[in-house]
């Protein structure tokens, strides 16, 4: 049996290991988690004017996860989705004039070191409605930010890329 941790249960237990590792020094230690990941944004057009539902396709080459995005209520709300087979989450949110702000948080896989010439450093982001229209997308090339405490035990790698 495979016992599979909630994103949130893992990020208390990083709180809590980061918080112990730092205790005992004089340092003062954020309960802020720092994880390794990359955040994709992408601004899509009011639902109004797709035709529902879309799909979304987010690649780190050469793998790729798809999901359903949901609708989204008032402005302000928020609605969270997962991709199929991938610890990466998304959220879509309602801004001012009805766009839509997709962000996609992808995890960086802990396999060492975070190679600036790695082929995974490639991201796409492709969103088509029902009719097969594309309504947003994004190809990118990461640039890492290596943030690092010993003291509070933190290594951790991060990147971002917009629309």
């Amino acid at each position: 049996m495979t016992t599979r941790l909630s994103r949130s249960a893992l990020s208390a237990a990083t709180v809590l290991l980061a918080s112990l590792l730092g205790a005992g020094c004089d340092k003062a230690c954020s309960l802020v988690a720092v994880l390794s990941q990359v955040t994709l944004t992408l601004h899509l057009p009011p639902e109004k004017d797709v035709a529902m539902p879309e799909t979304v396709t987010v690649c780190q080459e050469p793998k790729c996860r798809a999901g359903v995005l949901p609708p989204v209520g008032a402005p302000g709300a928020a609605a969270g989705f997962n991709l199929t087979s991938s610890p990466a989450m998304g959220l879509l949110s309602l801004a001012p004039g009805s766009v839509r702000v997709l962000l996609i948080e992808w995890p960086l896989e802990q396999d060492g070191a975070v190679n600036p010439k790695d082929p995974r450093n490639e991201y796409r982001v492709d969103v088509l409605d029902a009719k097969g229209v594309t309504t947003g997308g994004l190809a990118a090339s990461i640039t890492y930010q290596h943030v690092t405490d010993s003291q509070c035990g933190v290594d951790a790698w991060s990147g971002s890329a917009s629309d």
